[in-house]
Order: structure tokens, then sequence, then C-alpha cells
């Protein structure tokens, strides 16, 4: 800028700092955008969020540093061992010096990547000033000199002091108001033209000519190279405190999430963690970063009392918790729409290096249907009726015509229904809400997740493969392991688990290692399941999903272990999967009466569950209690039968093994093959297919698949049940069961 107006701005801000510094206030956190330029010409300091008295108790936690990087002094990273929360009136003279540099030269006097610029905030001295303003007045470039000296005390004494500088310099003199006032930049046509306009013409001709060749170099250039990953963020569960009742924090802590999530998901190179992936793990922020994969975490904490919420927004580094950004809000829980835009506008701001990604969308409501909203979200997560929640999530899309969060909530309640009932008008539902959501908002990556996976599910395969051209450009990562399950879906399965190994080397997540495990499980590829099963705890440590899954190939070839494993599971959180997993480990060790309340606790909690009912069946059967054992087989064929889908071959399994106990071989015959036709190198489903093959009497299909199941690894133990009698005394069995 020019002197006269450079002069003017940082006359008003050294006032404005000697004011607060004389109320002992320190602002920690100055910086241009908390510089506002009035009209009038006159200045205002805005946003002391991150401001306290000067001596009291730091509201931040000891030990991490506050404020924005860039205009943050030394001895905020405590390099000499000051704690680093402990930044005095000093701290904003660094920042007033860096301020006054960057509107003399245009530029930052330590750029750059935070990492490097930490080191030169901290070691380097800036280029000098007067190389690049020659018409610097020395008094000036002294100012500047002495505001940016690493030691605190080597700088003005005061704001004040920079003030009385600059008037004996003769570089300020206050108005009668007291205040510099900022004078308007010249016109442009006010400078001298030495060219003739014929050589101006020529000269712009040339220019543009280049700036075109350049662009279009530029241009091709980016096109050919591959699109950098973006900057994965974990958001942490907000945690609200305060004395309200625990159901108001609760639709505090969804709004601070809702809020954030929406912030993200419109910032172009930034991909967000899915929630339940986050939810899943716990331990400090790298902790939780190194589980999830993610370079960032943001965090949100609301003390809130009557109606105001103090709020503190906080973007930390995901390798070891440096503090990026940090913002204090105050907001009133009373009208969440408010509440909810506040924090959005600040985690925006939060990324300024971040763009838009394109037009956000529309979000006009009354506060009344967006904590309804709220309320609904709350509910989902805490196993809310889902026919009662889709018809009130029916009405808010009515009054909410425009809110994308809505419809996703919506087709994610519809996509759960479809999984507890099979009925096919809950997937079409979810289909169609999930495609209005994308409709509304075709740059916002959280639709097309939820698309794509509805889509894969109904059969969809060339729709889903157009969602992951869009889906690309947002999340490569996810894009990946997406086109690794369509591959698998296709049939395609040494190219699915390349894909899905392309998506780990990006994204390590546990959720991505468990996906890849599974196909790996599913393809018989046991070792390699395995060793990313391990991967996947030495990320996240007893992590229940990696434990299940791991629990789950172990019963394969080692059901001492997976017992093991699944006890250790069941005294976490005795869920229905692993108490039912748990009884099969039981019954493999020959512990039929173990097995037998295991079953019964599982269907205690899902008395639906097909495999807890199968396996039940079987361990009555094994007791001689075979009146009560056909009873069970009869309840799972009283489910509808489902589609035939890939990750459906354990129902149709289950339904095989049910029709062949029941006597009932042509229809036993016909489930079983369309099990195989979905999933052929599975070991677990060559062993059951065996077990379908020798209870309907046909030995020689039963001894092939069981030799398959054994070439795959299958313990021998899994062929010491009685109904293998007949196969005995052949030597191709795989008989040598304890």
């Amino acid at each position: 800028l020019p002197l006269s107006r450079t002069l003017a701005i940082g006359a008003q801000i050294a006032e404005g700092l000697a004011a607060a510094h004389e109320a002992g206030i320190v602002h920690r956190d100055l910086k241009p955008e908390n510089v506002m330029l009035l009209p009038d010409g006159r200045l205002k300091l805005l946003d002391f969020g991150l401001a306290r008295s000067a001596g009291a108790t730091p509201i931040t936690e000891l030990g991490l540093a506050v404020g924005t990087a860039a205009y943050m002094p030394p001895e905020a990273f405590g390099p000499r061992g000051e704690r680093p929360d402990e930044t005095g009136p000093a701290g904003d003279l660094w920042a007033f010096g860096t301020l006054l540099y960057e509107t003399l030269a245009g530029e930052r006097p330590f750029g750059g990547e935070r990492q490097g610029m930490v080191h030169r905030i901290l070691h380097e001295a800036p280029p000098a000033l007067e190389t690049i303003r020659p018409d610097l007045p020395p008094a000036l470039g002294a100012i500047v000199r002495r505001c940016l000296a690493k030691a605190p005390a080597e700088r003005p004494a005061s704001a004040r002091e920079i003030l009385s500088d600059l008037a004996s310099a003769g570089l300020w003199e206050s108005t009668e108001s007291g205040s510099a006032r900022i004078a308007p930049i010249p016109a442009e046509s006010s400078r001298p033209r030495h060219r003739s306009r014929f050589r101006s013409l020529l000269l712009v001709a040339a220019l543009l000519g280049l700036a075109a060749a350049v662009a279009l170099a530029l241009f091709l250039y980016l096109r050919s190279r591959p699109a950098a990953p973006p900057v994965y963020v974990a958001v942490l569960e907000p945690k609200v405190t305060g004395p309200d009742p625990e159901p108001e924090h609760a639709l505090i802590a969804a709004n601070l999430q809702a809020a954030i999530l929406r912030a993200l998901a419109a910032l172009d190179g930034v991909a967000a963690v899915e929630s339940a992936q986050v939810k899943a793990v716990s331990g400090s922020t790298p902790q939780i970063a190194r589980a999830v994969a993610a370079g960032e975490v943001v965090t949100a904490e609301a003390a809130c009392a009557a109606d105001l919420c103090h709020v503190r927004l906080r973007r930390l580094s995901g390798a070891d918790g440096r503090v990026l950004w940090t913002a204090a809000l105050q907001l009133p829980p009373s009208r969440p729409l408010v509440f909810a835009e506040a924090v959005a506008a600040s985690i925006r701001r939060g990324y300024p290096e971040r763009r838009a990604r394109g037009e956000p969308p529309e979000f006009a409501i009354d506060e009344g249907v967006y904590r309804h909203y709220l309320a609904l979200r709350e509910q989902l997560a805490n196993g809310r009726d889902l026919d009662h929640a889709l018809a009130e999530l029916e009405e808010l899309r009515a009054q909410a015509p425009k809110m994308i969060e809505v419809y996703s909530l919506a087709a994610s309640a519809a996509r759960r229904r479809f999984g507890e009932t099979g009925e096919r008008r809950y997937l079409d539902r979810g289909l169609d809400l999930a495609r209005q959501a994308r409709k509304l908002a075709p740059d916002d990556p959280r639709p097309l997740a939820s698309l794509f996976d509805l889509e894969l599910q109904a059969g969809h395969l060339d729709e889903a493969q157009e969602i992951l051209d869009a889906f690309e450009k947002i999340d490569p990562a996810a894009a990946l392991l997406r086109r690794g399950q369509l591959a698998e879906r296709r049939g395609h399965e040494a190219e699915a688990i390349e894909l899905m190994i392309a998506a780990v080397r990006i994204q390590p997540s546990w959720r991505t290692l468990l996906v890849l495990a599974n196909a790996e499980y599913r393809q018989g590829r046991l070792d390699a399941a395995r060793r990313h099963l391990g991967e996947l705890l030495d990320r996240s440590p007893g992590n229940v999903e990696g434990l299940r899954t791991l629990a789950q190939i172990e019963l394969l070839n080692d059901p001492q272990r997976a017992a093991d494993l699944l006890e250790q599971l069941v005294a976490k959180k005795p869920d229905a999967g692993s108490l039912s997993n748990l009884g099969l480990a039981f019954l493999l060790l020959r512990r039929y009466a173990e097995a037998e309340t295991s079953f019964r606790r599982t269907l205690a909690l899902d008395p639906h569950d097909p495999a807890a009912l199968l396996n039940l069946a079987d361990c009555l059967t094994l007791l001689g209690r075979e009146a009560e054992a056909r009873g069970r087989y009869r309840e799972i064929l009283s489910a509808a039968e489902p589609e035939p889908t890939l990750d459906k071959w354990p129902q149709f399994s289950l339904r095989a093994q049910a029709w062949a106990h029941l006597g009932e071989t042509e229809k036993a015959i016909e489930t079983i093959q369309k099990a195989l036709r979905l999933t052929p190198d599975n070991a677990q489903l060559a062993f059951e297919a065996s077990v379908v093959y020798i209870v309907i009497g046909d030995r020689g299909s039963a001894l092939f698949h069981a030799r398959r199941a054994a070439e795959a690894g299958l313990d021998p133990r899994w062929f010491g049940f009685s109904w293998f009698d007949p196969l005995r005394s052949d030597p191709a069995f795989p008989h040598r069961a304890s």
C-alpha cells in the first residue's frame, strides 16, 4: 500500500492495542481478518475471542499454542521452555509488526507451509524491507524490526511507545478526534503515462498472448497430473457441559457436529471422516487420528448456562495434537439454526487456504423445523423405531424441501429398514431420497456416498459407476474402495483387491482395512486378511469390528483362539454377532451346553437372527432334541428370501441348511447353488455346502466341498459333527478331528 495509507492503518491499530493493553487486555489473535476498515476511514479491531486479562488464568489448556501461526510470536511456540499460552502485550506487538510488514511488502515476513514458517519465526530474520520498499522511511523500518525481535524484551515497551516514535519521526499526527484517518487510494488515472497508445496496445496484445499460452500449458499440466489426496479430517464428538438436562446437551452436541460436518463438506480439498468410524475409537487426539488415518482433527466444546453457550472450536494436527487454529463463540442454544450457521461460518474461516466447493445448498428453514431435524437425528443414532422416524422425516421434508440433511437422514433410515426387513420398497425409497439429495447439492460429497451404497445394493452397477466418477474428485481413497466393491460385485475379484489396497495406501483407516480384510476373507485369502486385521488392530487397539472379524476368521482354523477373542468381546459388549460366534466356537469345541447358552443369549437380543437360529437348531440336534430343532429350522425359512447380492450369500446358505435338515432336498440344492454362484471361493461356504450335501445324502458332492474347505485351511474340527460320520471311512475326507 502507499506509505500514507500504511501509516494511517498502522497508527490506528497501535491506538487500539494501546487502549486494550492499558485496560489490561491482551488480544492474542491480531491478523488481517480481525481488522475492519469502516467507510468513514476509521478502523476497528475485532474478535477478542482469544483475549484474556493480563495475568489471568488462561482459558486455553496449558501447553497448547493459540492464535494464527503466521502472526504468532516465537514465545507462543515455547522454544525456551515458556508455557506457550502465556503470550502478553509483547505478542500483540509482534503481530502488529507482522501486519505492518505485510502491508508494506505485500507478503508476510515468514511465509510458506506451517512447519517451515514456524522454523523461520523461531530462527530466521525476514527479508529486509528496505530492499522491497526503497521509499521506506528509516524510522518506520526500525519500528517494524523492533516489533519482530525474537526476544519479547527487545520489542517496544508498549503500543503507546510506537505511536510516540511515529510522531517523533513526523510520520503520524493525530486528528482532532484523536485518531488517524485512512487516505483514499490514488486513482489509477492520476499516474503519468509515457508510452504512446499504439505501443501500449502492442504490449497488451503480447501480454495477452503470453498469458493465454501460460494458461493453456497450466491447464494441460493440471489435467494430466494425478489429483492430490485431500486432507482427511476427523470430527470428534462435541463435549457439552452445564446445568441443563442431558437431552438438551445431546441436541446441542448434535447441532455442533452437524454444523461442522456441513462446513467441511463445502470445502474443496477436505474430506471429513465418517462420524461412525470416528465414534468407534477412543484415546488421545493423535491416537484417534491414527486409527482413522486423519491428517487433522476438529474438536468442539460448549459450556452452557441459561441461554448462552461459550463454544470453543479447534483445528488440530492429527500427528501431534498441535493447535492449528482456534475460535471462541458465544451462541444461544434456543436458536439452533443461528447457532449452527455461526459455527459453520467459523469453521470455514478456520480453513482460509481452502476454497468453497461450488454453491452451498439453500438452507432456508425456520428454527422449529431445524430443531425437529436435530431431535430425529439424535433419536435415530440411539435406535429409534425406523418406521415412525421415516414418517416424521417425510413431514420434515415437506417443510424443508431443500435441506439435503433431511433427505440424507431419511435415505439412511430407509436403507437400515431394508436391511432389517428385506422389503424392496424401503430400498427404492432410500434410492429416491438419495437421488433427490444429489440433485439439490451436486457438489456435496455426503449424498454421493449414500447413493453409491444404495445403487450397489439394488444391483444398479452402471449407475454406481457413474457416481464414482464424480466422487473420485472429492475423496480418492473412498472412491477407490468403492471401485473395489463394484469390481467384486462384477466378479472381478483380483481387480477388487488391488483397488482396495490402493485405497489403503492413501488412507489406511481401520474401516478401509476392515473392508479389505473382509473381501480377502470372502475370497479365501485368509493369511492376507489376518495381516490386514493385524494392521487394523495396531492402529486401533481393541477395535470391536476388527476383533470380531479376526475371531470369525480364526473360527475356520483355530476355534480355541476364536473362543478366547470372542469371550473378550462379549465381556466388553455382549452384542448378538459376538454371542452367536462364541456359541459356534463352543459348538466346534464340543462344549454343547455352553453353546446353547450363547445361542439363547443371542436370540434374547435378536429373536430373528437366522445364524443364531440355525446354530441353536444344530446344537439341539447334536444334543438329541430333534423335534425342538426342527421348529428352529422352520423359523429360519419364515423370513422372505433375500435378493441375490454378494453380501447375501450367508442367508442363502443358512436357508439351504435348514431345507436340508427338514428333508427338502431340491430346495436345499437350489438354494446352496445360489450361494455358491455368489462367492465360489469362500472356505466357510464350501464347508456349509458339504453340510447341505451330506445331510441330504449326496456323499460325492459333500466330499468334494469338504476337501475344498480343508484345502483352504479349515480346521479339521469342523468335520467332527456327527452328520459327517458316513464319510469318515473315505481316505480323502479331512477326518483327523479330535
